[in-house]
């Protein structure tokens, strides 16, 4: 299954199946035309966006970030158990940067295996 497909079935399931405009009310965003774009074009969330999706409808951000493909299931295991420096209680302090800086180190990472 792709991630944009993930991420679709994820606004799907949110509490209340909000509507496009509802989703980005509760985000902060404009126009409801970037939630619009995520359902009909597969473009996926920016990394705050999709943990801001999670957190308004009473999710983990990580929710949202693990849906839209930018965490795996194992990522977030290994955040719990401890063995990665990054603390789940911070991802709300990280800038965008911070994430993509994770993110692309994360990627470097597993094309080294």
């Amino acid at each position: 299954m792709s991630n944009e497909l993930k991420w679709v079935d994820f606004l799907d399931r949110l509490p209340g199946k909000p509507s496009d405009r509802a989703i980005s009310l509760a985000i902060g965003l404009k126009s409801h035309s970037a939630v619009s774009r995520w359902r009909t074009t597969g473009q996926l969330p920016k990394p705050k966006q999709a943990a801001d999706v999670a957190k308004a409808f009473g999710m983990h951000p990580l929710n949202g970030l693990v849906a839209a493909g930018y965490l795996t299931l194992d990522d977030v295991d290994s955040i719990f158990s401890g063995k990665q420096a990054l603390e789940v209680n911070t991802i709300d302090t990280m800038t965008t940067i911070e994430i993509a800086e994770y993110l692309v180190n994360r990627v470097r990472e597993e094309s080294r295996e």
